[in-house]
């Protein structure tokens, strides 16, 4: 069994879409819960569409995307647990691969796969194909896609839920914790979901929120003596390249924000790659721009 939660809050033109990409997997054991954040457009009039086929839901004032899935997942009781927001779909049979794999590998305890950024007129963007699992690699950076990630009801159960303070990266927070308590995932490419970046969309409009998060989190962990000293390099560099990520975003503020955090941390002076892109900075936006132009080309390049 499959329990399903959407969190939701006023994606009335996208929400028909992720319900019936649902209840069209042709899995014949799923529950499916709705929880939407009390929507001022057509979502209610939606989901009460398809209410005979939806375990539950509620239209109700909360505390943001972490608290719905709090209260969705409370009321699951499938083996399997999967959240999918309210702009996104999975693959058809998606659920049927996902219970396939778990039964033929019982030692996994996560199950993610690929990942297709779709725009609002179903453009294609981009293709995320993960690799195996590390640890490592996890701390530098999420390395996997919240909407191809399936897990383990029991996993929820002991080291759940998500953290209601996180306004954008309470998956990548889940996925840390668990890995730090030796939770075992798996990269599994039959699964695929599609992803829509759209102009509403948290992943489009909150990139400043998401990097002080994650910043923060990776701080907290290299300061709560979880990580062992094998790791303990690898929140550095996932420090460094969120600083380069706000260098190639062209927010320069953002960069000095986050250098100066950067520094306060490792209590050392950084490292050529950061004091370079420093430079640029001081050069002003129109050498970014040049600068980020190069970078594309080059990567075009390499690519053929």
């Amino acid at each position: 069994k499959i329990s399903i939660v959407t969190p939701s809050y006023n994606q009335g033109q996208f929400i028909e879409e992720t319900i019936r990409s649902v209840l069209l997997q042709g899995y014949p054991n799923i529950e499916y819960i709705i929880i939407d954040g009390g929507s001022k457009d057509s979502t209610v009039e939606v989901i009460k569409k398809y209410e005979p086929f939806i375990a539950y839901w509620v239209s109700e004032k909360d505390n943001g995307q972490a608290n719905a899935l709090n209260k969705g997942f409370a009321r699951a009781t499938g083996e399997i647990f999967y959240w999918i927001n309210s702009d996104d779909f999975p693959a058809k049979n998606t659920f049927g691969v996902v219970a396939n794999f778990f039964a033929r590998h019982p030692e996994y305890d996560v199950a993610y796969g690929d990942c297709f950024y779709i725009d609002g007129n179903y453009e294609l963007l981009k293709v995320s194909k993960p690799r195996p699992f590390s640890k490592g690699d996890l701390i530098i950076g999420n390395i996997f896609d919240q909407p191809t990630t399936f897990f383990k009801a029991e996993v929820w159960g002991k080291f759940g839920q998500t953290r209601e303070d996180l306004r954008f990266i309470m998956d990548y927070e889940l996925w840390l914790r668990w890995a730090l308590k030796d939770i075992r995932f798996a990269y599994c490419p039959q699964i695929t979901v599609y992803f829509r970046l759209h102009g509403d969309s948290k992943s489009t409009n909150l990139q400043r929120v998401n990097q002080n998060e994650n910043f923060a989190l990776l701080v907290q962990l290299g300061n709560s003596g979880q990580v062992s000293a094998d790791l303990v390099p690898k929140i550095k560099m996932g420090l460094k390249q969120l600083c380069l990520q706000s260098y190639w975003l062209r927010d320069s503020r953002q960069f000095w924000s986050l250098l100066v955090k950067y520094i306060k941390y490792t209590k050392a002076f950084p490292d050529f790659s950061l004091l370079l892109r420093g430079l640029l900075v001081l050069s002003g936006k129109g050498t970014m721009e040049r600068m980020s132009q190069l970078k594309y080309k080059f990567q075009k390049a390499k690519a053929r």
